[in-house]
């Protein structure tokens, strides 16, 4: 299967009429990631970030039960590439669903981080509607963020164990061991 998400035409210009509208007719404005990134971190951010990830999921939600992992990990990287937050990669460990997200390095990469995490929260609930993902950030390296997702338990017990002291891989296994993974 291909994507099901069509990134053609996914922003039309009308410069007449001084609008940028997607191509189901919803309105668009393109801003620079130095302007969300100077923005503070806030609770009404992060619910922009999840909505913004809601709607990208609902363009292909209808296909769902169709998609391979393949498939669903080739709809994400559009959606997330589209929305110009860098290039994410899926991977299984265990149980624990995690995201590998590359992008480029700006100035308070905080904010651009929480978007990341509100967008693939928002995403993943969307697209799954029976689960209502969290995600928290395991490991950050220079430009390369290393993001787990799932229930409000699993996530609660990874935000605890990291608070100890314990590796991703430690942080994962332990989650694989009590059945808290989703």
């Amino acid at each position: 299967m291909q994507s099901a998400y069509d990134a053609s035409g996914y922003a039309n210009f009308d410069l007449e009429a001084g609008i940028i509208s997607s191509k189901d007719n919803q309105k668009l404005a393109l801003m620079p990631l130095s302007l969300i990134a100077a923005m503070e971190s806030s609770p009404a951010l992060s619910t922009i970030a999840e909505e913004l990830g809601k709607l990208h999921a609902s363009k292909i939600s209808d296909a769902a039960s169709e998609m391979t992992m393949d498939d669903f990990s080739l709809n994400l990287q559009t959606a997330i590439s589209l929305i110009g937050l860098g290039k994410i990669s899926i991977e299984l460990r265990n149980d624990a669903l995690l995201f590998n997200i590359k992008l480029e390095e700006i100035q308070n990469m905080k904010t651009i981080k929480d978007v990341i995490l509100g967008f693939l929260a928002g995403y993943l609930s969307a697209f799954y509607p029976q689960a209502q993902f969290k995600t928290v950030l395991l490991t950050e390296k220079t430009n390369e963020l290393l993001v787990f997702a799932g229930n409000e338990t699993a996530v609660e017990k990874v935000v605890a164990w990291s608070n100890d002291g314990q590796s991703p891989d430690e942080l994962i296994m332990n989650l694989h061991k009590t059945g808290g993974a989703i």
